[in-house]
């Protein structure tokens, strides 16, 4: 079953992204043990889904691709940031979403990151901090 699951462009998308994937998870093996790791993690996500969101804001997306978007995310993080007095990056280089192939792997790659955001939810629920103030991109993202 599970080569059947893995198999077309879902096992190709996966196997791009491995790498980056496993860079990712690096830097938090043990899920968020501190502010320090989950204000990384934070400015880190603002960056990525803050590209991504205007990217698909420039692209022409048809149903079903466009109900997918929820640009409420940059908000949420932008005021976890504040809550946690971080400061986001500059913006970088624009990203480019040329087509519907590629507006669905990165809807994939950010909508894959929901599960990992139900585990870190719990993390940062350990530090005090709450879906009023400081984790309402994990508490929307991912949920409880």
């Amino acid at each position: 079953m599970a080569a059947a699951l893995n198999s077309g462009s879902r096992g190709r998308l996966r196997t791009a992204t491995h790498a980056a994937h496993a860079r990712v998870d690096a830097c938090f093996p043990r899920g968020l043990g501190s502010a320090a790791q989950y204000r990384q993690y934070l400015i880190g996500m603002h960056a990525v889904v803050g590209a991504r969101e205007r990217a698909l804001s420039d692209a022409a997306l048809t149903a079903p691709w466009s109900s997918w978007r929820k640009p409420e995310r940059v908000d949420w993080l932008e005021a976890d940031l504040a809550s946690l007095q971080a400061a986001p990056l500059q913006s970088g280089p624009g990203l480019r979403i040329a087509g519907v192939a590629e507006a669905a792997g990165a809807l994939y790659v950010v909508e894959g990151s929901a599960l990992g955001a139900t585990q870190l939810l719990g993390d940062a629920c350990a530090m005090g901090w709450t879906d009023r103030q400081g984790v309402r991109f994990l508490h929307g993202h991912g949920g409880d």
